[in-house]
């Protein structure tokens, strides 16, 4: 008596939130996808820590079930923007990725610098280069 033979495939591998991957395409055992955080969210250190050396990675394995990932990956967060003296900051309280926070100076007081405002630009932490204050 002959049984049919059918391959072992995973599917597609499982889709994180937050994360890319790459992968040849294949589903057959012993493939591996690599998963990476997207831009404006970067890999939680704690999980990767706990996670030792396949955080990153979920294989395909021959009882045609992916491995699970363990990556999670979180917004970048700049946090609340730094108080400069004599100014208020006019902001939509997002301090993720991109965001942009600008000064405007308290009564009686004028920007030194280049500009009537002061901005500030979250690109991974806060950025601002030369920041004039309002005298």
């Amino acid at each position: 008596m002959l049984f049919p033979v059918s391959e072992v495939s995973c599917g597609n591998p499982p889709v994180l939130p937050h994360t890319g991957r790459r992968w040849n395409g294949s589903s057959s055992p012993g493939t591996v996808v690599f998963y990476y955080c997207k831009m404006g969210f970067h890999e939680d250190q704690i999980d990767f820590i706990n996670s030792h050396d396949a955080a990153n990675m979920s294989v395909c394995n021959i009882h045609g079930y992916w491995t699970g990932p363990n990556i999670l990956c979180k917004a970048i967060d700049c946090g609340m923007p730094p108080d400069l003296p004599h100014a208020v900051a006019l902001w939509g309280n997002a301090s993720t990725l991109g965001s942009t926070v600008v000064y405007r100076c308290d009564p009686g007081y004028r920007n030194v610098g280049a500009g009537k405002r002061v901005r500030l630009f979250c690109l991974g932490r806060v950025e601002s280069g030369l920041v004039p204050l309002p005298r």
